[in-house]
């Protein structure tokens, strides 16, 4: 808004209708005790406390910006890091065949390969310098290391958690972009869908027949893969979407 001067153009960049944006401001600054913005006929600009305020907003922007980066890519692997013990003796060509199906699985993942005999192995394991040791000795290992079925539960779980975590991100991501892509008054109908509205209330909050907030609601469903309306409410809420009268909170 500070950029545009404009609540239309604002609203289209944040992809959110204008009566969201203009909405979530006023709550703002009622919050805040005062206004952020002075709305002339023409043209909106800040007032002295919106320029007072506007950089600790950009920084508040940036940092959850940066935040959700970051849980992308713990999400989605990218940039892990997977420090893997190797006994010396194993052989390498038929440990390179492993190496290039695990980096095609996993492209994300950085692997760190550490060769060494066992009993140092052990040692750096149990010291939480390795994730993982690939290892064997003739008279097997001892307490703790060598719990066979609390391990394999261990490594299932652990893996069955991070494929779930990925799987749910990249589904989350993909809901947003099918919401980016509803019109401005698809996502209006959203936003009062969530907030309970029925097609006569919203029909009358937009000034709109019920028929056509009928159609717009079919289209939101069809957007969101959604069979019942429950369904696309549960879709949207976990995407981020906010019911109409609830922006900012």
């Amino acid at each position: 808004m500070s950029q545009l001067g404009n609540f239309t153009k604002a609203a289209e960049r944040c992809s959110v209708t204008q009566p969201a944006l203009t909405r979530a401001i006023q709550k703002l600054e009622d919050e805040l005790g005062g206004l952020l913005f002075s709305r002339e006929r023409c043209h909106v600009h800040l007032t002295d406390l919106g320029r007072l305020l506007e950089p600790e907003f950009r920084e508040m922007i940036e940092r959850r910006e940066r935040a959700k980066r970051a849980a992308s890519r713990f999400l989605r692997l990218e940039g892990a890091q997977l420090t893997v013990g190797v006994m010396c003796t194993i052989g390498p060509m038929r440990f390179v065949g492993f190496l290039n199906h695990f980096r095609v699985a996993h492209p994300g993942i950085e692997l760190t390969l550490i060769e060494g005999v066992p009993a140092r192995l052990s040692e750096m394991l149990l010291a939480g310098e390795l994730d993982v040791a690939i290892m064997a000795q003739p008279d097997g290992f001892s307490d703790p290391l060598w719990e066979p079925e609390a391990l394999l539960y261990a490594v299932r779980t652990a893996l069955a958690d991070i494929h779930a975590a990925a799987g749910q991100a990249r589904g989350r991501d993909k809901v947003r972009d099918r919401i980016a892509a509803l019109s401005a008054r698809e996502r209006e109908v959203l936003e009062d869908l969530l907030a309970g509205g029925t097609n006569k209330t919203i029909a009358r909050t937009l000034g709109l027949s019920p028929r056509s907030v009928e159609i717009h609601r079919a289209r939101v469903m069809e957007a969101l893969g959604a069979r019942t309306l429950s369904e696309a409410v549960l879709i949207a809420t976990e995407a981020g979407v906010r019911p109409a009268g609830q922006d900012g909170d």
